[in-house]
């Protein structure tokens, strides 16, 4: 079954803009547009998502969705 995670898109002033998933610590990257950034992350979350389970580590629950941007994985 497909978990939704949220993050947040954020402009920096140099111009790209700064991901960061609310229920990963380390869950961030960034991209040179919007759509760029929406592409950087899901690539990150599902990178992230097989490391922490080739662990052994259940993901973690996903955080309500309500208004933020997300990714199924």
């Amino acid at each position: 079954m497909a978990t939704k995670y949220p993050y947040t898109i954020e402009p920096q002033t140099d111009g790209t803009f700064f991901v960061q998933f609310l229920d990963f610590p380390n869950g961030f990257t960034e991209g040179r547009s919007v759509e760029n950034a929406k592409v950087m992350a899901k690539e990150m979350i599902t990178l992230l998502a097989e490391s922490i389970t080739a662990q052994g580590v259940a993901l973690p629950t996903a955080s309500a969705v309500g208004k933020l941007d997300f990714v199924e994985i």
